[in-house]
Parts: C-alpha cells; sequence; structure tokens
C-alpha cells in the first residue's frame, strides 16, 4: 500500500481549496442575483400599486365631481403596437354650457379577444367629464371608470407578494 506524500496532499489540497472556493463564489453571485431580483420586483410592485391608486383615486373624483352628458361616436382608430391591437373612440359630446368637445376614449386591448372594437360609429353613450377641463372626459362605465387601475392594482400586489415571499438563499 502506497501512501501519500506531503507534495501530493497539498496539490490535493489546493484542489479542495479552489473547487470550494468556486462554489462559495458562486454561491454568492447567487444569492445576490435573486436579492436583485427580489428587489426588482418589489420596486416594480410598489409602481404599479402606487399608479393603480393614483388612477383610482383620480377616476373617484372624476365620478364623484363631475358632469355628466350623452356623446356620440363619431370615429373608431385601430392602433397597433406590436402584436397588440386596440381600439381607441373619438367621441363628441356637448357640455351643459353649449361647448362641443371631442376626445379619445382610454383604448381598449382587443388582440385575443377576437376583431371587435367596443364600440361603433354612431353609439351614444353617457360619459363624464371635469366641468373646469371639458378635455378630460371619460365613458361613463365600469370598465373605462375602474378596470384599469383595480388591474394596475392587482398587479402591483402580486408583484408584492412574489417579491415577499420569495425565498432568499
Amino acid at each position: 500500500r502506497q501512501t501519500k506524500g506531503p507534495v501530493h496532499r497539498a496539490v490535493g489540497r489546493a484542489i479542495n481549496n479552489g473547487v470550494l472556493h468556486k462554489t462559495q463564489q458562486q454561491r454568492r453571485t447567487m444569492t445576490q442575483s435573486i436579492n436583485c431580483a427580489n428587489t426588482l420586483t418589489f420596486l416594480v410592485g410598489i409602481g404599479l400599486f402606487a399608479y393603480g391608486l393614483s388612477t383610482f383615486i383620480e377616476s373617484y373624483e372624476l365620478a364623484r365631481h363631475s358632469e355628466s352628458s350623452l356623446g356620440t361616436v363619431v370615429k373608431l382608430e385601430l392602433e397597433r403596437w406590436k402584436y397588440v391591437r386596440y381600439y381607441s373612440a373619438i367621441i363628441d359630446f356637448q357640455t351643459q354650457k353649449g361647448k362641443h368637445i371631442e376626445f379619445r376614449s382610454k383604448p381598449l386591448i382587443v388582440s385575443g379577444f377576437g376583431n371587435w372594437p367596443s364600440f361603433q360609429e354612431g353609439q351614444v353613450l353617457t360619459i363624464r367629464y371635469n366641468a373646469e377641463n371639458p378635455s378630460r372626459a371619460i365613458v361613463d362605465s365600469f370598465l373605462h371608470l375602474w378596470v384599469p387601475s383595480a388591474g394596475l392594482v392587482f398587479l402591483g400586489i402580486a408583484a408584492l407578494v412574489v417579491a415577499i415571499t420569495m425565498p432568499l438563499h
């Protein structure tokens, strides 16, 4: 039986130390990456939540302190962004003071849900507008007033939950 000499043991220790050092370095790098992803997810969640909350407050204020009128869809515009298609309606209405205003509705994404616009030209809709700034108007419907802000708040909460529950190694 042959015993290992001091040189052989030294080489073995150097190899083991190098492998262990490399593994520890990889573990540290992976932990830093997870911490970075966790922080980024948390910040995105805060941003989405805050923006959703601000749009909710804006919609609430508009719904509470606005006037309503009937508007007519005068034109539909199909817009594209990469693979997403969406329609915006150009709506004309008259304020209580008799001023004619034309505004663009919030776009509704229709890609993946069929090729239908949510409005038709000539359709009469109830709209809400700011009496001081009538061009700040919105279609008076649950979909237009509340769904965008609720969606952003939901996505923000989901990102925050992922960030908070993401395991740190």
